[in-house]
């Protein structure tokens, strides 16, 4: 894990994340997210502090932040349509209709329209991901933090996922940390950041 480590992402960053598995790659999004916290020093979303004993903050809130696990991280209970829908309700305000609709034309996107109605445990891993990255996109998130699924995908899911991070990366509001592991953009970010032995180190690709 990481020690000392000090570091400030800018808005509107792409970033690969580098490094084996065993270094943590992982947890440091988890970290970035929230979902884990550091034993000493604090992570921070737009000047304010992610905190274990706050239950929200302001760019949590407003649904700035894209997290995209290597299982999808979706809700077992609703189907793959009410998961994309989610935050176009509770968080961007939509009615059920109208969420649904635009989490629809997202499933399209991606090619998953046909799987719309299945529920997560249903679904192979790979489609999972792909229906986290949909939510993510139809949300309109800020900031994405994106960890590849395990596996690979098949030709076709990778074309997708190509033209869909292709696109936010190309997007100069959307700030992005992507770990490194596979084709996944057709343009990658040149600037990248890697964990090794308990450092952080960061550079860019010429």
């Amino acid at each position: 894990m990481l020690e000392d480590a000090t570091w400030e992402l800018a808005r509107g960053a792409k970033l690969r994340v580098k490094g084996p598995s065993s270094h943590g790659t992982t947890a440091f999004l988890r970290l970035c997210a929230g979902l884990i916290h550091p034993q000493s020093g604090q992570v921070h979303l737009e000047g304010e502090p992610l905190s274990p004993y706050r239950f929200s903050h302001p760019f949590l809130d407003r649904g700035g932040l894209a997290w995209v696990p290597q299982d999808g991280g979706l809700l077992v209970n609703q189907t793959l349509l009410v998961n994309v829908a989610l935050p176009l309700r509770f968080v961007r305000g939509l009615s059920k209709v109208e969420a649904e609709k635009r989490a629809l034309e997202w499933l399209e996107r991606v090619g998953l329209s046909s799987l719309a109605q299945r529920r997560p445990h249903a679904m192979p891993p790979q489609e999972r991901w792909m229906g986290a990255l949909a939510r993510s996109a139809a949300s309109g998130a800020e900031l994405w933090l994106v960890d590849p699924p395990q596996g690979g995908l098949s030709p076709a899911l990778r074309q997708k996922t190509q033209e869909l991070l292709d696109s936010v990366t190309g997007d100069p509001t959307i700030t992005v940390l992507l770990v490194e592991d596979g084709p996944w953009l057709t343009d990658p970010p040149r600037d990248w950041i890697q964990l090794a032995e308990g450092s952080l180190s960061t550079g860019s690709t010429p």
